[in-house]
Order: C-alpha cells, then sequence, then structure tokens
C-alpha cells in the first residue's frame, strides 16, 4: 500500500512594498510564485522568504546599518539559515531598491520584470550562503543563479562565460651542450 504524500501549500512570502510608486497588477501573485520556484529549486520547497521592495535611500540606510557601507545597493539578503538546526519556515529576508532595479534594468535593456527576476535569484542564492567575493565563488554563484532564471522563463541573461586562455610564456632557452 502506498501512503499519498501531502502536498505542501506554495511557499509564504511576505511582501513589503515601500517603493514610492505602486505596486504593478499581478506583481505580488507574480512575485510570489517565483520565489517559492526558486526556494523550491534550492531545496527549501514550501519555505518562505520576506520580500521588502523600496527605494535607493532605504537600501542605504540598510547597508549602512548590516554592513557598515554608506551606499545604496541593489539587494540585500538576510539568511536565518547559517546555524540553524533545521531549516525554519521562513529562510529569511530580502530587501531590493527598486530605483536601483528599474536604472539596471534600462541600463541592460531589459524589462523591470526581468532585472526583479535576476536580483531575485541573486538573493535568494545568498540566503543559502554562497558569496562572490572570489572569482571562483562568483561562478558557482552565477551558475545557480542561471539555472533559477532559466527554469523561471528567463533564459540567457548573462553573458557565456569567456573560454579560458591559454598563458602565454616566452618559450625556455635550451642550454646546449
Amino acid at each position: 500500500m502506498t501512503r499519498s504524500r501531502a502536498r505542501r501549500p506554495p511557499a509564504p512570502v511576505a511582501l513589503a512594498w515601500q517603493a514610492t510608486e505602486p505596486i504593478p497588477r499581478g506583481w505580488r501573485a507574480w512575485l510570489s510564485r517565483l520565489l517559492a520556484g526558486y526556494l523550491a529549486a534550492l531545496g527549501y520547497p514550501g519555505r518562505g522568504v520576506t520580500l521588502l521592495v523600496a527605494d535607493d535611500a532605504e537600501l542605504k540606510r540598510l547597508n549602512a546599518r548590516h554592513r557598515g557601507r554608506h551606499r545604496a545597493t541593489d539587494i540585500l539578503s538576510f539568511s536565518y539559515l547559517p546555524g540553524a538546526r533545521a531549516p525554519p519556515s521562513t529562510i529569511g529576508e530580502l530587501a531590493v531598491s527598486l530605483e536601483r532595479a528599474r536604472a539596471q534594468a534600462q541600463a541592460n535593456g531589459w524589462s523591470l520584470r526581468t532585472e526583479l527576476a535576476r536580483l531575485l535569484a541573486h538573493g535568494c542564492v545568498h540566503l543559502l550562503g554562497y558569496d562572490h567575493a572570489t572569482r571562483a565563488q562568483d561562478r558557482a554563484m552565477r551558475r545557480i543563479e542561471e539555472r533559477l532564471l532559466t527554469a523561471a522563463g528567463f533564459p540567457g541573461l548573462y553573458p557565456p562565460a569567456a573560454p579560458r586562455q591559454a598563458a602565454t610564456r616566452a618559450p625556455r632557452k635550451r642550454k646546449r651542450a
């Protein structure tokens, strides 16, 4: 006899929209589905995340308070996972600057929705403890982000990795016997 598995409800997303403009119609549901998909793909199905959408001034304030950096940033991640014995129902908090996301979307030539998907994928990977302080860490994060974005319908946002170039050295001089 097989036991049917109860399906978990979608991951709860607590959304705080503090940006100066109103939340676009349908975005609350879209953001919830997007983040639930990211968390499930990262091994945390049914878990939640808190999302703050604000402006540069608020992200600058949070960045200064929590990281000692007195400048605005596009996204901040605060994980509840490190050191947790069991994954909490909410794995962390994300704060994104709508102002910065809009400017980056324009600079990249894509929609605000695409840029938010990219930033939130990046933030979710940070929630798992990944960082990009070194090139190797950056590549590892980028691979995970690309997988999340492709699954969410946003493939090809990052340029392909540059092929490794062979080291160019001057040929060794042979000793004549």
